[in-house]
């Protein structure tokens, strides 16, 4: 449970914890995505435990997140992944909501306003690769 205390801090909060079936490397994979009012943590389900939970590969800053919609599938992108989840299920459209509008809170724009790609681009062209490390902090890696 120790572990898990790189998650606690006192701004964040628990937005949607669930596994969906997603695509990465054309390959079929169930992920586990737990979404926090800042950040993505996203993992193949099966290493879903212990210390792979907090390696900084797998948790992003939604500053960091991007999603665009092709033929009906959310493609999810994170730094070196992207993710294809299809919208047939309530789950992952609920998903999909909540990521879209907690990516909008987290660059400042109104959830719903439809403007996040014009505010997803400023900051895309404004960023250097960053890591969250284990105590919650942010590091540039370039």
């Amino acid at each position: 449970m120790l572990l898990l205390q790189v998650f606690v801090q006192p701004h964040r909060y628990l937005v949607w914890d669930g596994v969906l079936e997603a695509k990465h490397n054309k390959q079929k994979v169930e992920m586990k995505f737990i979404l926090f009012n800042d950040i993505l943590v996203h993992i193949a389900r099966s290493n879903a435990k212990g210390k792979a939970l907090t390696a900084p590969e797998v948790i992003c800053p939604l500053q960091l997140v991007w999603i665009s919609m092709h033929d009906g599938n959310a493609e999810v992108t994170v730094p070196m992944k992207t993710y294809s989840i299809a919208q047939n299920s309530p789950e992952e459209k609920e998903f999909i909501s909540k990521l879209g509008a907690a990516v909008e809170k987290a660059l400042g724009c109104m959830p719903g306003s439809g403007k996040s790609a014009p505010c997803t681009q400023n900051v895309i062209n404004n960023i250097s690769y960053t890591g969250l490390q284990n105590d919650g902090s942010v590091t540039n890696l370039l």
